[in-house]
């Protein structure tokens, strides 16, 4: 038996090994395929979060002062910050770009999850 290799693929587990290694194959590539694709997806939702984050940020630095010197101040500048925050990322999650990206991530998610 040792000298037909071959032959090893007809004998027990190697024999149902052998008969689902297309589908298990198959299913390999498919599972590589819909992590690429999360992959992808996963960073543009980053990338737009943190797009968003910069710009917030940009937009605080010039309204804020520039050190805060007592309570009245401080308060102010979160004020600030908290408002332009809540409106650049209301706009994030309200745009129809940030939408179609999320939801093919969670799709991709929960076909890896699947999977």
């Amino acid at each position: 038996m040792s000298s037909k290799p071959q032959a090893l693929t007809s004998l027990g587990p190697m024999r149902a090994f052998a008969s689902n290694s297309k589908k298990i194959s198959t299913e390999l590539i498919q599972i590589n395929e819909n992590l690429m694709e999360f992959n992808k997806y996963v960073t543009e939702y980053y990338k737009q979060l943190a797009e968003t984050w910069n710009e917030a940020q940009k937009k605080v630095n010039l309204k804020a002062p520039d050190v805060p010197h007592d309570i009245e101040q401080i308060e102010s500048f979160k004020r600030i910050w908290i408002d332009i925050f809540d409106n650049d990322f209301t706009e994030l999650f309200d745009s129809e770009k940030f939408g179609v990206n999320y939801g093919k991530l969670v799709s991709k998610e929960l076909e890896l999850t699947k999977n």
